[in-house]
């Protein structure tokens, strides 16, 4: 999956994650966040202009793993300011930060080793642990949908016929299905959701047995991509 060129760039950006996790202990969160933004655009331009295979896939997998530490800085901050535990939106702020930096690390984690942020996601759990003993272990929406046809975002083709593996890279694409029919089914209250953004919160309770819910979420791995690249001074 890497070349001797993404191992390279994978090592360079680590090297990075050291000095965010230093700034991110002494609590520096704005020098934490420009290094994060720097990291990113630098995967990002290895993307669009590298053309060699295992680099790009480094870039893709370092750009996820450089988003989910942006996530943990956002929750990080949000956790250390005063009374936060008491503003029910910072809460639902928190737990979706959350929820983004373990689903981003988790993922990271199954191609390269992470010890190296044992701080980081020690500090996650924690917090994952403060949640359970304020609030318990939550209920959750989990809706069923069916999906009659998703295209590979590698090829385009059926996801189904093709020789593509979700979740695996190909020359700096992550590849998922994309749903192109869907028919929703039903939705279930559940205990262990596949995705826990879609808690269910006692304060949004609009009536009895009633609430405002979150029903799915549009959460990418690569989200990253779809933002626009900030221009260099010596960009022409």
């Amino acid at each position: 999956m890497l070349s001797p060129k993404g191992n390279l760039f994978l090592k360079q950006i680590l090297e990075k994650t050291m000095s965010w996790q230093e700034r991110s202990k002494g609590q520096d969160w704005d020098c934490a966040d420009k290094l994060l933004q720097k990291a990113l655009e630098r995967c990002k331009d290895t993307l669009s202009s590298s053309d060699d295979s295992g680099e790009k896939n480094a870039a893709l997998l370092s750009g996820i793993l450089v988003r989910g530490l942006q996530d943990a800085t956002q929750l990080f901050r949000l956790v250390s300011t005063e009374g936060w535990g008491e503003d029910t939106s910072k809460i639902e702020d928190a737990w979706k930060n959350l929820c983004d930096a373990q689903e981003r690390l988790s993922y990271v984690s199954t191609f390269i080793n992470l010890t190296n942020l044992t701080w980081l996601i020690g500090h996650l759990n924690a917090i994952d642990a403060e949640f359970m003993r304020a609030l318990g272990p939550g209920i959750y929406n989990s809706p069923e949908i069916l999906i009659k046809k998703a295209l590979c975002s590698v090829c385009g083709q059926n996801i189904k016929g093709c020789d593509h593996i979700p979740g695996h890279l190909y020359n700096g694409v992550l590849c998922a299905g994309i749903a192109q029919e869907i028919e929703p089914k039903s939705v279930s209250i559940v205990k262990y959701p596949k995705d826990r953004r879609c808690r269910i919160w006692p304060w949004r309770s609009t009536g009895e047995n009633q609430y405002r819910v979150i029903l799915m979420t549009t959460f990418r791995l690569d989200d990253f991509l779809d933002e626009p690249q900030k221009r260099r001074p010596n960009d022409v």
